[in-house]
């Protein structure tokens, strides 16, 4: 049950991630973004906030009840009569250039591409640590298990112990 709530709690980041990147795209370029939900189905909660002025803003924010998926409502992104000759039509993702059209459609996978970058950056500036111990019990699926030492640090407690690069341990 964990591991369920782990994978749609890491589903719902990747998601927010994606439309994240539509959303800011398309308010950089002026185009009109009417909602931006997370989830399908039916409504958990929505909330359109009010700008500095008291005026309700044009975008709803919402959370629906199925986590798998999440959408940003682009005016003019499906073209009628509205978003072609209404009174809003500038702001319109079809009167757009081009090139900005496909920067706002690409924009979710752009932004998934530089959250994993600064996932594995971190991830290596950082380092982890996983103890051996944490694959004990998927030793099953593994053939010929061991360790080997790639690189030590000069004066180290490793290297006073006379363990070297290229050593292997095969015991675990």
């Amino acid at each position: 049950m964990v591991t369920v709530i782990i994978f749609l709690i890491v589903l719902a980041i990747l998601i927010f991630v994606h439309e994240l990147g539509h959303f800011l795209f398309a308010k950089m370029f002026g185009i009109r973004v009417d909602a931006f939900k997370i989830g399908f189905g039916p409504k958990i909660f929505a909330w359109t906030p009010k700008d500095k002025h008291g005026k309700k803003g044009e975008t709803e924010y919402g959370l629906n009840l199925i986590p798998f998926g999440g959408y940003v409502k682009i005016f003019g992104e499906n073209p009628d009569a509205e978003s072609t000759l209404g009174v809003d039509h500038k702001r319109s993702m079809v009167h757009k250039k081009k090139w900005q059209q496909i920067i706002v459609l690409a924009g979710g996978v752009l932004f998934n591409a530089i959250f994993a970058w600064i996932l594995y950056s971190g991830l290596f500036f950082f380092g982890g640590n996983v103890p051996i111990d944490a694959f004990a019990g998927y030793s099953q699926y593994f053939s010929n298990p061991h360790i080997i030492v790639v690189d030590s640090n000069k004066d180290s407690p490793a290297e006073k112990a006379g363990i070297g690069i290229g050593d292997v341990e095969s015991h675990i």
